[in-house]
């Protein structure tokens, strides 16, 4: 980065542990996501292949928020101990928490989206409700 202390540039990629960077999107918003995410996973200590590999599966799974979610969703970025954690919540309500277990029929247009995601982080959990969906991808550092 070039940009200098203090600005606007450089604050983006500062880390406060203690508060998870926030992020809404909609159809036009994964641009945002993923830079948002390969920001952030480098300067939270990923590799640049971790943080490649997180904000491919982030991307994926804010896709399907798109898809499947209503059309927007809020995705979160934080740090834990050993990890980076990311999350994807949207309004749909999924049915197949183990959805992505099995790799996909090639035949298939769909269904890779969770597949890959679980390919490329060491922990994806599932969870829906009434309220909606909440996907977190945890990757190692």
């Amino acid at each position: 980065m070039t940009a200098g202390p203090g600005s606007a540039a450089d604050r983006s990629a500062r880390w406060d542990e203690a508060a998870p960077h926030v992020v809404a999107f909609g159809a036009d918003g994964l641009p945002a996501v993923r830079g948002t995410c390969a920001a952030l996973a480098l300067a939270a200590g990923l590799s640049r292949q971790r943080a490649d590999e997180l904000t491919l599966a982030v991307h994926e799974v804010a896709a399907n928020s798109i898809r499947h979610g209503g059309g927007r969703g809020t995705f979160s970025l934080w740090t834990e101990a050993d990890r980076v954690v990311s999350q994807v919540q949207d309004a749909g309500h999924f049915r197949d928490l183990r959805a992505g277990e099995t790799e996909p029929d090639l035949d298939r247009e769909d269904g890779r989206g969770l597949w890959l995601a679980r390919q490329l982080c060491d922990l994806v959990q599932i969870r829906s409700n009434a309220g909606g969906t909440t996907i977190r991808l945890h990757v190692y550092r």
